[in-house]
């Protein structure tokens, strides 16, 4: 999953309550962001050093997806889940008999009474149950600077270039000093999203801010990566023991672009 890999207040409850969180910290895998803040269009900014305290109730961490996801999969499968990897999904059926038939691209063929597409944005089985009718209306973009090489000494920053508005660049910082430099294009703004990739060159790494945070040799551990984000929730997310959650089903905040707690909180319904 490419993304801000920002967990805020509701996500990180239903992660202790999965038991997940804890051992992350226990290991060191975390980094609060309290340390952090926002800039304004005009450049106008609050960056604080942490020490002021958050509002009762908020917390933001930045954990990176790779890790996190991982060990939630690990913890269903203690939990009694069984985990079938490397199963590629070809297609999905309701049979006569009432149980859903899901066949793999490798053979492999699964039974079950509910079905969940928890497939992402693009939501490729969702729709081609013909559950979910629209493609991804937006995007956003990653790139990981490696921990040691930038100047960014805070947790987290928001800032919001006047060429990019109403979207914004974030800055979150990982436990390893690894920096994850976030974009998020809200569709009808600044910003077509066949732009993006090369917005990084022509605006986002020219503006002084970042630079600031960069500082002059940073190196970059991937290229600029992009992915589809479906916004808003889908008008129709269910079918006969079908349902569609998180990003396939579209549960992702259209003015932050934040998908991580409103996909678990759907998760938790579901």
């Amino acid at each position: 999953k490419i993304c801000g890999d920002a967990w805020c207040a509701p996500a990180l409850d239903i992660l202790e309550d999965m038991g997940v969180l804890q051992k992350l910290e226990a290991e060191g895998l975390i980094r609060d962001t309290t340390s952090g803040g926002f800039i304004s269009p005009s450049g106008e900014s609050f960056v604080g050093s942490g020490q002021e305290g958050g509002a009762p109730g908020t917390r933001c961490y930045a954990i990176k997806r790779m890790l996190c996801d991982e060990r939630i999969a690990r913890r269903a499968v203690e939990a009694g889940a069984e985990l079938f990897e490397n199963a590629n999904v070809a297609s999905a059926r309701l049979e006569a008999d009432g149980l859903w038939t899901v066949r793999c691209h490798d053979g492999r063929q699964l039974r079950s009474t509910m079905l969940l597409a928890a497939d992402g944005a693009n939501s490729r089985l969702a729709r081609s149950l013909g559950v979910v009718t629209t493609a991804p209306q937006a995007v956003a973009s990653r790139q990981y600077v490696k921990g040691g090489t930038h100047n960014f000494k805070s947790g987290g920053v928001l800032f919001y270039p006047t060429f990019i508005l109403p979207g914004y660049v974030a800055l979150f910082r990982h436990y390893d000093d690894d920096l994850d430099v976030g974009c998020y294009v809200i569709p009808g703004g600044a910003i077509t999203s066949d732009r993006l990739a090369t917005l990084y060159e022509t605006e986002i790494k020219q503006d002084p801010f970042l630079q600031r945070a960069l500082g002059p040799r940073p190196e970059f551990r991937e290229r600029v990566r992009i992915a589809p984000i479906r916004l808003g929730g889908e008008a129709r997310s269910t079918g006969r023991q079908f349902m569609a959650v998180g990003d396939a089903a579209g549960q992702t905040d259209p003015l932050t672009g934040e998908g991580i707690h409103t996909a678990m909180i759907g998760g938790k319904l579901a």
